[in-house]
């Protein structure tokens, strides 16, 4: 048996390599890929998030003196009140995500996203949605061109329904 001091050692030792395994977690998951900028842009379009503006590369985010973002969420909340909703009726959550590389280069990708997308309210009714299996569950296949812009990775080409160049 070990003694009061021998699990406290080994209760500090876990607590230590966990530490160390998060930093390191967060260190891989920091690193900049095609993937992940892909993910993050899909999240943010169909959550109508104008963060997606953040994703996007500079071709795309002003297209005739045009915010093409905000001109598309503007479509999106129209849409919305023509149909007797709220905005919020008409945002999405993604999950079950998967990518895959087509093609990739030094400063050029394209990546196929997968997934399923469904109506999220709010965080609450997705999570409620998700426990008992309600709403309409859609299938998200899509290709994505990036480029790298400074050193990032940016979504750039033909995206979904947002306005072309």
């Amino acid at each position: 048996m070990l003694g009061k001091k021998g699990m406290l050692l080994t209760i500090a030792i876990v607590i230590i390599c966990g530490i160390i395994l998060q930093g390191l977690f967060y260190l891989v998951d920091g690193k900049d890929s095609p993937q992940k900028a892909a993910i993050e842009f899909a999240k943010a379009y169909y959550g109508l998030n104008v963060a997606m503006t953040d994703s996007l590369c500079e071709e795309r985010k002003i297209v005739d003196d045009v915010d093409i973002v905000n001109k598309y969420i503007d479509s999106v909340a129209a849409e919305a009140v023509k149909r007797g909703f709220g905005i919020d009726y008409l945002r999405c959550g993604l999950f079950n995500i998967g990518t895959r590389v087509i093609s990739k280069d030094d400063d050029n990708a394209v990546i196929r996203i997968t997934g399923k997308k469904k109506v999220e309210i709010n965080p609450l009714y997705m999570l409620v949605a998700k426990i008992f299996n309600i709403g309409e569950t859609t299938h998200v296949d899509e290709t994505i061109n990036l480029v790298k812009e400074d050193g990032m990775w940016k979504v750039c080409g033909n995206l979904f329904a947002l306005p072309e160049a």
